[in-house]
């Protein structure tokens, strides 16, 4: 907020991105902001590379099952990959995941 204006109007701080509405707002427009703590962001260092990527590896396996395919049985792993968001998890083929991470199996 940058200040009260008159009795019912108040001048705000908008970011570049809304730099073509008026910044001055009557006091019924404007309401108390009240924080969602389950929108809060988790925030931690991220090992990033010189190209702008980062390592991609495991944190657990949270589900099995077996696809049934007409002629033969695959088996998955769901992964919760590290830095990666709950909804981000991945089926994938069990082989793999054990060929390359077997410490997840132990």
């Amino acid at each position: 907020m940058i200040g009260q204006i008159g009795p019912l109007a108040y001048c705000l701080e908008l970011s570049p991105s809304l730099s073509n509405i008026h910044n001055v707002f009557h006091v019924f427009q404007l309401q108390k902001h009240i924080p969602d703590l389950t929108q809060e962001i988790r925030v931690e260092m991220i090992e990033l590379r010189d190209n702008l990527t980062y390592p991609k590896s495991p944190e657990q396996i949270l589900d099995r099952c077996d696809k049934a395919l007409s002629s033969e049985v695959i088996p998955l792993v769901m992964i919760q990959w590290r830095n990666h968001i709950k909804e981000e998890v991945m089926w994938e083929l069990k082989g793999t995941i054990r060929e390359k991470y077997s410490q997840l199996f132990k």
